[in-house]
């Protein structure tokens, strides 16, 4: 079909992770984006729109990725993403307090109080 719904648009879109963290000051950036309706009827709309919207306020001197920069510990090259069990307890108690807030997936809740033990 060919249809074009950004020609005339000048937007450099970004992609990202869709589990995110901002500070407070950046969500009225994000809910009054004036041409939200680029991202309507889009294909993963949740790994672009924030990305895109506030693109030109991330920190270019900084050397890192989308998870480290959200706090967030995910292990990408030993799954999709990998999921943490008991035998990586001592991997998971290494990063308390560390740059990290969250660890994403871990398949056993009870996996989280045997870290703060």
């Amino acid at each position: 079909m060919h249809i074009n719904r950004l020609k005339n648009k000048k937007v450099n879109f970004q992609k990202g992770c869709n589990w995110f963290s901002i500070h407070s000051d950046f969500l009225p950036k994000l809910l009054n984006y004036p041409n939200m309706e680029i991202f309507n009827h889009t294909f993963l709309t949740d790994e672009t729109f924030v990305q895109t919207v506030l693109y030109k306020y991330k920190p270019q001197n900084i050397n890192c990725d989308d998870n480290t920069m959200a706090a967030r510990y995910i292990d990408w090259k030993r799954g999709a993403p990998y999921v943490f069990g008991n035998k990586d307890l001592s991997e998971l108690k290494n990063v308390v307090n560390t740059k990290y807030a969250f660890a994403r997936k871990v398949n056993d809740a009870s996996l989280v109080n045997e870290i703060f033990k």
